[in-house]
C-alpha cells in the first residue's frame, strides 16, 4: 500500500467514524461523559460495523486513535 493509499484510507476512516459518532453520541455533557466512560465498547462496534457494512478489517488501535483525535 502505497502513501497515498494509506492516507486516503484514513481520510475514509475518518469520516466514517465522525459520522457513526455524530449519529450515535448526544452532542452534550451525557453524551461526552457517556463516550469517555464506553470508549472501548464504541471503538468496538464501530470496527465491527465497518467491517460488517463493507468487510474492511479496521486496526482497533487505529479506530481508537481516530476518535480520540477526534
Amino acid at each position: 500500500m502505497t502513501a497515498d493509499d494509506r492516507a486516503y484510507e484514513l481520510n475514509i476512516l475518518k469520516k466514517v467514524i465522525n459520522t457513526y459518532l455524530d449519529k450515535t453520541i448526544p452532542v452534550t455533557e451525557e453524551g461526552l461523559n457517556s463516550l469517555v466512560s464506553k470508549h472501548d465498547e464504541t471503538v468496538w462496534k464501530i470496527a465491527t460495523k465497518i467491517y460488517s457494512e463493507s468487510g474492511h478489517k479496521v486496526e482497533f488501535s487505529l479506530v481508537r486513535d481516530i476518535v480520540n483525535f477526534l
